[in-house]
């Protein structure tokens, strides 16, 4: 059995219950095998985040076997020492040991496959963990053969009868090789496949095993098989060292027939053959099935095609009965004859419907044929493609695509959508009832701050989900000193991203090293990516201390990247404050640089990253921009005597602005050093 380490989660598939009685033999052409396991291993949870989805699966033969979840669990439901159906319940060993420590312990699970219920009846006996042979009900009596480890040293193999509640078992004798997927006919024979890959019969009286024939496979890993006591066929999870297969064996030779690749490599600890889904004489399923709602009238047509023969393919003589039906009970009833196309009107309530099908005769109802239909009016999807831009008197622009479409493929009135604006991350309702795909508001001015907007959309009282908007920074230029340490995503909201090359493969947030600011390599494009920092207040002539701490992926992937800084976002006016330069180091540095506007105003520090392709990443964190202590602060009136930034001293009183001793003043809560 493959190992690896375990998580769970909680994702509850719809439960489908198929019922019927068992035959004598198998007659029905209108039969097809339903099989049901506990999956304990696929390929793909090997990758799997924060959940490993272990449970029920299910394979249907009119499906082409293709394995799809019936019922996943949030807690352990771990089958790995084997486990039955019993009733609606599935008991299991889940079975944890550590060979280096010598650890073991069995417990018994009990999962109710109606209710989803979980229940642990707890510590059970080593010896009740099956061997990778597995378990087997038969059918003859009810109970469950298995074979089964000795003890947790697995000193030797066992064939007993086990009582999972009662967590018991017995010990009929001792079994000298190792077996894989037993299984028990409708006649009560049981079957199993050796170490060789062959076909054996299995005495359940006192473990003698007799060779039927090769099936061309030889097992490895814990594989489980069952036999269809309707057609008696024998379906096996072969599971070799290279491969995974479900096969049909044939009980009589052995010959063994691939019925599909189980390219997930999906282990099965456990397996079932649902009854067939009606009675031999009962009708075959209705055909055609349709079901029409023109725009969002609640009040529809379903047709279909009544059958013309009997489960087993006897012909249909006599009138039969139809039922429609669906989650709200019985919609309509009443008679027709074999073949004939029915159609009639149907009244649903709005909403997702499952609409089911039955014909009806003396012997039973037929197999259940179902359609799924969304009436009325539906919930519309978000609005695509929100875009904000803000001018340079705040006039914030919102525009959008209009909805058109249902999340359930249903009716969207287009003619008559409205939509609703949300002022993110607040999600604050500014407006609703908007009919046109463009908004517009102006946006007070103050200092330099991220705007962020949601679009919802409107059909008739079913509301979508919010489309967000892009980022768009306006205001006044940020007081210094100023500093950002990319701690989470909404960092980035006040910084600028410029995607030069347009390949998709640019600035992002990272939440590695405790949030950063990122750079992934395209694979075809030489890097042209711009980063650039929200607005910042400089004063003319005063010298500015930049740090910025950066790393590279791996140093034999170097990244080149400049620092520039200017105003506006034309970046090709920006002046260089470090020429591109090449990096290789893979643990963060800090880098220093010193500027000096020569003008007054709002400035943007520019990271242009041009490494070329094919290369790694670059990962940026704790920028900091500062006054230089060396130089002072000569002259500061430009930019603090404007009484609506007020002043304050240490004592907290308010001070004029116009005339500063040397000394740290707050403004706006931030630290002022007076120089002179």
């Amino acid at each position: 059995m493959r190992t690896k380490k375990i998580y769970f989660t909680i994702c509850l598939f719809l439960l489908l219950n198929s019922m019927g009685a068992l035959a004598d033999q198998f007659t029905a052409s209108h039969y097809s095998a339903v099989i049901q396991g506990s999956c304990i291993y696929a390929k793909s949870w090997d990758n799997a985040e924060g959940c490993t989805p272990m449970g029920i699966y299910q394979m249907s033969e009119k499906d082409g076997f293709a394995v799809v979840p019936f019922m996943i669990s949030e807690e352990v439901v771990y089958s790995n020492g084997g486990g039955a159906f019993i009733g609606d319940d599935f008991y299991c060993v889940w079975k944890q040991e550590d060979k280096t420590l010598g650890f073991s312990l069995s417990q018994v699970i009990r999962w109710n496959l109606k209710t989803g219920e979980r229940n642990n009846l707890g510590i059970c006996d080593d010896n009740l963990a099956a061997t990778p042979a597995g378990t087997a009900v038969d059918p003859q009596t009810g109970q469950v053969y298995g074979i089964f480890w000795d003890s947790k040293d697995k000193s030797s193999r066992e064939l007993g009868i086990v009582d999972y509640p009662n967590k018991t078992r017995t010990t009929i004798a001792t079994i000298d090789k190792a077996l894989y997927g037993l299984c028990i006919d409708k006649a009560g024979q049981m079957y199993a496949i050796d170490g060789d890959g062959n076909l054996v019969k299995v005495d359940k009286a006192n473990g003698d095993i007799s060779v039927v024939g090769p099936t061309g496979i030889k097992p490895k890993y814990m594989q489980a098989a069952v036999v269809d006591t309707y057609t008696n066929k024998m379906y096996w999870n072969a599971i070799t060292s290279k491969e995974t297969w479900l096969c049909e064996v044939d009980l009589s030779t052995g010959a063994t027939t691939k019925l599909t690749q189980l390219t997930d490599e999906n282990e099965f600890s456990v397996l079932r053959v649902l009854p067939p889904a009606a009675a031999d004489k009962a009708p075959a399923q209705v055909t055609n099935l349709k079901a029409e709602f023109a725009d969002a009238n609640t009040t529809g047509t379903i047709s279909f095609t009544m059958p013309t023969e009997t489960f087993d393919s006897t012909p249909l003589t006599n009138e039969l009965t139809y039922q429609v039906s669906n989650a709200d009970g019985k919609l309509l009833e009443a008679t027709a004859s074999p073949g004939e196309q029915v159609s009639q009107q149907i009244t649903a309530a709005q909403g997702e419907q499952t609409f089911t099908v039955v014909a009806i005769n003396d012997e039973g109802n037929s197999p259940a044929e179902a359609i799924q239909q969304y009436v009325g009016y539906d919930t519309p999807k978000a609005p695509a493609e929100v875009k904000l831009s803000i001018d340079e008197t705040g006039e914030a622009t919102l525009s959008w695509q209009a909805s058109t479409e249902g999340i359930h493929g249903g009716y969207v009135d287009t003619q008559h959508l409205t939509y609703s604006i949300f002022r993110q991350p607040e999600e604050e309702k500014i407006v609703s009832g908007v009919t046109a795909t463009q908004w517009t508001e102006t946006l007070e001015r103050g200092y330099a701050s991220a705007y962020k907007y949601g679009v919802t959309a409107d059909n008739h009282g079913l509301e979508s989900e919010a489309a967000i908007s892009n980022s768009a920074v306006y205001g006044d230029g940020l007081v210094i000193p100023w500093s950002c340490t990319f701690d989470d995503a909404s960092s980035l909201d006040l910084f600028t991203v410029i995607d030069a090359n347009n390949d998709g493969h640019t600035w992002r947030w990272t939440k590695y090293h405790d949030g950063a600011a990122y750079y992934i390599y395209s694979k075809t494009n030489d890097a042209d990516d711009w980063l650039l920092s929200p607005p910042l207040a400089l004063e003319a002539n005063k010298s500015y201390i930049v740090k910025f701490d950066n790393e590279v992926l791996k140093a034999k992937y170097p990244e080149k990247m400049e620092l520039r800084y200017g105003q506006g976002l034309n970046t090709e006016t920006y002046e260089v404050v470090m020429p591109v330069t090449t990096f290789t180091n893979d643990e963060y540095t800090t880098n220093t640089f010193t500027i000096r506007p020569q003008q007054e105003g709002d400035y943007h520090l520019a990271f242009h990253i041009v490494s070329d392709a094919n290369e790694g990443s670059m990962s940026i964190d704790n920028l900091v921009i500062d006054y230089d202590p060396a130089a002072g602060v000569q002259d500061i009136t430009s930019t603090i005597s404007n009484n609506h930034h007020p002043m304050f001293d240490l004592g907290g009183r308010q001070v004029n602005s116009k005339i500063l001793r040397t000394g740290i003043y707050i403004r706006d809560g931030k630290k002022v050093v007076v120089a002179k």
